[in-house]
């Protein structure tokens, strides 16, 4: 029978502290909501070789029927967040447990039909094993501390400037009025984006640049992956609601596949994207990002009806700088990677390993 706890189990000191310390914190917190439920849990961390950090572990059972699930810890977990934290448990391999601060009932829905274990802070978990099947649901989340609300980095801003250099990595090097320039913001909000890169150990300061004028020192990123991870984890919720997306109905279909979205200042992204990066994916939906001004002729030549469920969606362009060659008239890899995985569709997060391995991944292989 599921198990039904009646009380929340974690304290609320311990709750505070995983908020405040991070994913450590996070993952000891929910291995002891584990052991308020009588199930016996015990975490691990593992060290790849090549691969900054540690990978988290959780075995759960007693003796030879406990089983080892790779963990992923997962704060503001929202459907446009899912599939990310989804592809990184299949890049690890072995079956995958979800850790969160809070997973909210359709949520919860969603992973039971995917068969994806999951334990939140709040008390809420499910689970099945051999020998163990964990039902909890019910519990709500208490109100965030300051500490737990998203930092200026992954705010609209901050996730602007994060953009730039990860796809303009030569950015981080330029003058700070420039890296501005590239991402659309003000002077004064990219100065304190890299200063709070700075203190959250993804930018440090090299030697004085050779004939940089006053106090410009080298720069350089760290731990990219991490960095890369946070963007696509913040994008959906943070970023692309103030993009003003719209939606259309085309009254031909495979009619984008011919057209020239230079042409209109349009460049295609999410599932467009991706096949033509890809080869790999058949798009249900059409995205475009307007970077230009002539988002109303393409209305006229294809003839778009404003229809809130159509298939077809423009959103405004937030970035400042030119493509390569080869890649005019497609976003960045990084934001079809992005909107790939914000579906939460399997065809989709398929597709986006395919990007990310061909377009984001490092050449040595170290991110």
């Amino acid at each position: 029978m599921p198990v039904t706890a009646t009380a929340i189990p974690l304290r609320a000191r311990e709750r505070a502290g995983a908020q405040r310390y991070g994913e450590a914190a996070m993952l000891h917190a929910v291995e002891a909501v584990l052991r308020a439920h009588g199930v016996p849990a015990k975490l691990e961390f593992t060290h790849r070789a090549g691969r900054a950090g540690e990978d988290a572990w959780l075995r759960v059972g007693h003796g030879k029927a406990a089983l080892r699930y790779t963990v992923e810890a997962a704060r503001g977990l929202t459907p446009g967040t899912l599939g990310g934290v989804l592809l990184k448990l299949r890049d690890r391999g072995g079956k995958g447990l979800i850790v969160a601060d809070y997973v909210t009932p359709a949520l919860a829905d969603t992973l039971r039909e995917r068969g994806v274990a999951f334990v939140d802070l709040a008390g809420n978990a499910w689970m099945r094993q051999a020998g163990i099947v964990l039902q909890v649901a019910g519990k709500k989340p208490e109100r965030p501390t300051d500490d737990a609300r998203p930092a200026r980095v992954l705010q609209p801003g901050g996730l602007r400037i994060v953009f730039a250099l990860l796809c303009r990595p030569e950015l981080v090097n330029a003058p700070v009025r420039d890296i501005a320039k590239a991402a659309g913001v003000a002077h004064g909000t990219a100065g304190w984006v890299l200063r709070d890169l700075k203190k959250m150990g993804h930018l440090v300061e090299l030697g004085r640049r050779p004939g940089a004028r006053g106090r410009a020192r080298t720069r350089r990123l760290e731990q990219r992956r991490r960095l890369l991870d946070l963007w696509v984890q913040a994008y959906p919720g943070q970023l692309r609601p103030r993009l003003k997306p719209r939606r259309f109905q085309a009254t031909q279909t495979g009619w984008w596949r011919t057209a020239d979205f230079t042409r209109y200042g349009l460049a295609l992204g999410g599932e467009p994207a991706a096949e033509r990066l890809t080869q790999h994916l058949k798009p249900e939906i059409i995205t475009l990002y307007a970077v230009g001004g002539g988002e109303r002729l393409v209305h006229q030549d294809h003839i778009l009806l404003n229809d809130a469920k159509g298939d077809v969606e423009i959103l405004d362009a937030f970035w400042n700088f030119a493509p390569p060659d080869e890649l005019r008239g497609i976003v960045p890899p990084l934001l079809v990677y992005a909107d790939l995985l914000a579906t939460g569709d399997d065809r989709c997060i398929e597709a986006g390993r395919l990007v990310y391995d061909r377009y984001l991944a490092q050449p040595d292989g170290k991110d």
